[in-house]
């Protein structure tokens, strides 16, 4: 597998991650909105969190990959 190839199936990896911890945050804070616990604003903001960290980690490793 070439480089090329590696560093497409970590972009999509990455991606995949974002977007299910994105919506699995969203679905936490509709959680918190029908049921009123606060312990869906917790999860619904570690989701958050966790997608911000994927970004700053993607970031990272793309600048090492592409040197």
């Amino acid at each position: 597998m070439n480089n090329d190839a590696l560093i497409s199936k970590i972009k999509k990896a990455l991606l995949v991650l974002q977007i299910s911890n994105f919506t699995a945050g969203l679905a936490f804070f509709a959680g918190y909105f029908l049921q009123g616990d606060i312990l869906f604003i917790i999860a619904g903001t570690c989701m958050m969190i966790a997608v911000i960290g994927l970004q700053v980690l993607r970031k990272r490793i793309f600048a090492k990959l592409e040197q």
